[in-house]
C-alpha cells in the first residue's frame, strides 16, 4: 500500500510504502482519525445528523472507542478513536508504478486527486470496513505527532481530525480490525487517560488533550483556537 509523504506543512512531496513508513522512527505521511460522537440519544432526525456544528452540553457528549485488534502491529488491544487509517494513493494513475509525475505541490491536481472531498470519501469508506458502519463526516482539524511503539515501529503523521454524529446504526466491527468498541462520555474518558494512560494509544491522548475541551464542536472560533495549538 502506498501512502502520501508530506513535509511539516502538509504538502505532498512524494509517495511512500506503508511498511516502510512505520519503521524506525517513521516517515512522515498524511493520515486520518474519525471520532464519532453522540449526545445521548441513540437517534437524530437527518435535519439534527446535518447539524454538527451544535453545541452539545459536555456531561452528555459520548465518544465511539476502538479497541484495536491484535492484528494491529502497532498499539494492539490499545483503546483509540472511533477508527484510523492513511489517505491512499492507490488507483490514482499519477503514481502508477513507472510514473514521475507526483503532482506539483498545491495544484488543482493535487488538491482534486488528494484534497478534502478524497480525504472525506476514503474516511467514510474505511469507517464502513472497520466499525460495519458509517456517517457523514466533516474535517475539524489536524494534528502532527511522532510515537515510537517498542522496537516494532513508529507512527509520524499529520492526521486529518474527522467528525460524525452517530444515527443509530448497527455497529458491527470487523475482528481483524477491532477487538471491542464502548461508548464512553468525554467526562469519564478523560478521567481514565489520567488514571490509565497506558490504555490508550499516543495520538487519541493527544486529541483528547487539545481538543477535549471543546466538545467536538466544530465552530470556527473552536477551530482557530485549536490550530494555533497545532505543533506544527
Amino acid at each position: 500500500m502506498a501512502l502520501i509523504k508530506v513535509d511539516r506543512q502538509d504538502k505532498l512531496i512524494g509517495i511512500v510504502d506503508k511498511e516502510k513508513a512505520h519503521q524506525g522512527k517513521g516517515i512522515l505521511h498524511r493520515a486520518f482519525s474519525i471520532l464519532v460522537i453522540k449526545d445521548g440519544l441513540a437517534h437524530f432526525s437527518s435535519r439534527q445528523n446535518r447539524r454538527i456544528n451544535s453545541a452539545i452540553p459536555k456531561d452528555q457528549v459520548e465518544l465511539l472507542l476502538q479497541k484495536r485488534s491484535q492484528y494491529k502491529k502497532l498499539w494492539p488491544f490499545f483503546w483509540s478513536n472511533t477508527c484510523c487509517s492513511h489517505l491512499s494513493v492507490e488507483g490514482k494513475g499519477c503514481f502508477e508504478p513507472g510514473s514521475s509525475d507526483i503532482f506539483e505541490p498545491g495544484s488543482g491536481r493535487e488538491q482534486k486527486a488528494f484534497g478534502k472531498g478524497e480525504l472525506i470519501k476514503q474516511a467514510e469508506r474505511r469507517l464502513e470496513e472497520e466499525m460495519g458502519f458509517t456517517v457523514p463526516l466533516k474535517e475539524i482539524g489536524k494534528l502532527y505527532y511522532q510515537a515510537q511503539y517498542k522496537d516494532v515501529g513508529s507512527e509520524h503523521e499529520i492526521t486529518h481530525l474527522l467528525l460524525g454524529k452517530y444515527d443509530g446504526q448497527e455497529i458491527k466491527p470487523d475482528p481483524q480490525e477491532a477487538a471491542d468498541y464502548r461508548w464512553l462520555s468525554l467526562v469519564d474518558l478523560k478521567k481514565e487517560i489520567k488514571n490509565k494512560p497506558e490504555e490508550f494509544t499516543p495520538w487519541f491522548k493527544k486529541i483528547i488533550e487539545i481538543f477535549g475541551n471543546s466538545n467536538f464542536s466544530c465552530d470556527k472560533k473552536v477551530l482557530a483556537k485549536f490550530i494555533s495549538r497545532e505543533t506544527f
